[in-house]
């Protein structure tokens, strides 16, 4: 296949402001950093503002290809940014947000597929390609990449991408995909049944949400959880299990196994949820289901929500065995108050607006924290609530 390039054959369309959503096919790391380059060059010579969501090793490869030029890029690893797929919506928003007064197109690149993700990740990751038309639609003018590599993914992987980009690159011409159909695909994505749980599931049994902490705290424990792991997975749970409890009255059921790293908790009937968009915005006030998801979102590997023929029901999956360098990083929790959960997810936040690590977004945290005399989780709740944003030279 030669190398993918950014063709233009629909010019009118191009020109006119909105979200422009681009499935490029690609097959292997040259042809990446070939395409990605040329696109990022033409959007600096343009004094366009762009974002990069990629692997580290495609950010280093790029850095080391474009040279100067890429210090008028925002770069992100998508392994911190996107990890959790229902995380990355945030990441975006907050590029266009930094932006918008500019009156200046936005480019992207984001690839958020990769080999390795599993299963139940794809699904969220074509669900957040879906999502993505719908949030930014006609109302932001931003032209985004979306690089799927063939050489390492399956053919459903490819048909996904499909259905979910309205244009296509493959074999360096650019047109518009056939199979588009966001809405009918996002609608099939969650409208539907989780895979059925293994036999080896627990059932927890619980008619309050003090019940269910401590029946998930004895399953976590004896999987071997760390204290501070457990105790943020509960925190988020519990929040989960009060939507159900808050839906039906009675005795409600939730099922828990350990599969392969992770440890997935299923929690049935938590009530319609009307917004595609809970738990990836930042919720407003009063509203207790995208709370509930929103910090689950900061806490899981994934959240997933399903509208099955028993209700709405949501499925959280935690990593078993990696620690959180930033958890780790923020030391004794008495710090944070009662919102270590919020400062993890200002972290990242701050993170992307600093175009740094988290370990360092943590520092430059800490540092205005002592200098301005203002605890970490007020400082945290203000990054959140967007009245507060690191500028690059804090």
């Amino acid at each position: 296949m030669p190398a993918a390039t950014i063709v233009e054959p629909f010019r009118e369309e191009s020109t006119q402001p909105g979200f422009r959503h681009e499935a490029v096919l690609y097959n292997g790391q040259g042809e990446f950093v070939e395409f990605a380059s040329r696109f990022v060059r033409d959007a600096v010579a343009a004094g366009y503002p762009t974002f990069v969501v990629v692997s580290a090793t495609k950010i280093e490869a790029l850095h080391s290809e474009l040279q100067d030029e890429a210090d008028d890029v925002l770069f992100a690893d998508m392994a911190q940014v996107g990890r959790n797929p229902g995380l990355l919506l945030t990441a975006w928003e907050a590029f266009i947000e930094e932006h918008r007064g500019d009156g200046l197109p936005l480019r992207g690149i984001g690839e958020l597929v990769w080999p390795g993700r599993n299963a139940a990740q794809l699904a969220e990751c074509h669900i957040q390609e879906a999502l993505a038309n719908i949030a930014f639609g006609t109302a932001v003018d931003m032209w985004v990449l979306c690089p799927y590599d063939i050489s390492a993914m399956s053919a459903d992987v490819i048909e996904g991408a499909f259905r979910t980009h309205r244009y296509l690159v493959d074999n360096g011409i650019a047109t518009i995909s056939r199979h588009y159909d966001s809405a009918t695909e996002l609608s099939d994505l969650v409208n539907t049944e989780f895979p059925p749980a293994p036999s080896t599931a627990a059932s927890l049994s619980f008619a309050t949400t003090d019940d269910f902490g401590r029946l998930l705290d004895r399953y976590l424990g004896v999987a071997g959880f760390a204290d501070r792991q457990r105790a943020a997975f509960i925190e988020a749970a519990i929040g989960v299990a009060a939507l159900a409890i808050d839906h039906s009255a009675g005795t409600h059921s939730a099922l828990i196994w350990v599969a392969s790293d992770d440890a997935v908790l299923e929690i049935g009937d938590i009530g319609e949820i009307d917004d595609p968009f809970a738990g990836r915005r930042h919720p407003h006030a009063g509203d207790r289901p995208g709370h509930a998801l929103w910090i689950a979102n900061q806490v899981c590997e994934l959240v997933q929500i399903r509208n099955t023929c028993r209700g709405t029901a949501a499925r959280m999956h935690i990593r078993h065995d990696v620690t959180d360098p930033l958890v780790q990083g923020l030391g004794d929790s008495s710090e944070l108050g009662t919102h270590w959960i919020e400062v993890h997810q200002a972290i990242g936040m701050v993170a992307v607006q600093l175009n740094t690590t988290g370990q360092r977004a943590l520092v430059a945290m800490r540092g205005l924290a002592y200098t301005t005399g203002v605890g970490l989780d007020d400082l945290a709740a203000a990054v959140i609530d967007r009245r507060l944003r690191f500028p690059a030279d804090r």
